[in-house]
Parts: C-alpha cells; structure tokens; sequence
C-alpha cells in the first residue's frame, strides 16, 4: 500500500468507496500495459505459443458467451414482464385515442429473439489532448504529477483550470475561496500563459477583524 501511493500516487480506489467500508485502504492497485517479448525462442516454439494464446482467448470468449446465456435465461422473467408492461401501455395510450383494442392484444405473449452477434474490435486513434481545455488541463495534471501531488492523502488543493486571458468576477473568487474552506484546502488557479507556462494563483479565505 505505501508503495503505491508514494511511488504511484493512487489513493481510493477508481470505483469509489463501499458503503460499508468507505475507508478500504488496503483494496489499492495499479496497473501497467505491456507486451509480451519472445526472447531466446526459435519460430516454431513463438508460433506454437501465439497459437496457444489464440485458443485460450477463443476459449474465454466461448465461457462469456455461456456465462451471457445463462445471465439472459435467469433475467428472462423480469425482461419478458417489462416488455409487456411497456407494450399494455403502449394499448392503453390507442385506446385513449379511440382505437378499438381487442383483449387479446393485451394477452398476446412476448417472443424474444436472441441473436447472436459477432463482436470485432478496431484500432482507434488516440487524441487526446485535442482541445484547448483537454490541453490545459493535461500540462497541468502532468506538471503536478511530477511534483509528486499527493504524495500519501488526499490533496490539500482544489485545483481550478481557467483559460490565461478568461475575465474573473470577484463573485467567482468569493465562491471558491468559501469552497476551498469549507473543506479545508486551499484553491490554486492554473492557467498556460502566453508562452506555454504553466501559472498558479492560490486562494486563501482569511477572517476580516
């Protein structure tokens, strides 16, 4: 747990807090992409193990498919009963109109029809950061990042992106500052000047004597 929060600077859990436990700390992790490397392997063992590694993926989608069968045959009643709901509605509303229904539209049973589909993947460009909020809010994140912000709790700053030359109403300044300490932080104000750096403004509420 102390590792990942000084070296990764994870604290939570990306999920949120249990309700019965809203203090999980020791449920922390991470998680890094990485691709698998054949060394010191001829062609034929690197086919056999890409060839195994297919089967066991088509074996995983085969057990989602059962795993989804089987999810569908245990919601059926509940499906079947809001389709009927939602069509009897659908009569009463012709109905109301003056439309002769017959009873046995009302009584007429639901047919399902599951299908099958195959699902493929394509790869999908990455974009991000593309606008110029995305982008502030990026420098900025990766700026406090390197500076190690949190550390081991939660931060001590509401962090607030605004655009360098965007007005201010002194109403917008009061209303942070009362956020701010009302949670006991402080508001920092981050913007990208001119020259593409990076500027903090730090709101403090202090009592007037």
């Amino acid at each position: 747990s102390r590792v990942v929060r000084e070296e990764f600077r994870i604290v939570g859990t990306l999920t949120g807090c249990l309700p019965r436990a809203p203090h999980q700390n020791t449920h922390l992790g991470f998680a890094e992409l990485v691709e698998t490397v054949y060394e010191d392997a001829n062609d034929t063992t690197r086919n056999e193990f890409k060839q195994r590694e297919q089967e066991s993926y088509e074996r995983q989608i085969d057990l989602f498919k059962e795993d989804r069968k089987v999810e569908l045959k245990r919601c059926l009643p509940k499906i079947i009963e809001g389709k009927k709901a939602k069509r009897n509605k659908l009569l009463d509303e012709r109905k109301k109109k003056g439309e002769d229904i017959p009873d046995s539209e009302y009584e007429a049973e639901i047919e399902l029809q599951c299908a099958t589909k195959k699902t493929t993947y394509k790869p999908v460009d990455w974009d991000f950061p593309h606008t110029d909020s995305e982008k502030l809010r990026y420098a900025v994140f990766r700026d406090l990042w390197e500076r190690g912000d949190p550390s081991r709790f939660h931060s001590f700053f509401i962090v607030v992106c605004r655009p360098y030359r965007e007005p201010l109403c002194a109403g917008d300044i009061v209303t942070m500052g009362r956020l701010g300490t009302s949670v006991k932080k402080t508001v920092v104000l981050c913007s990208l000047d001119d020259a593409g750096r990076i500027c903090y403004t730090s709101l403090q509420w202090t009592g007037i004597s």
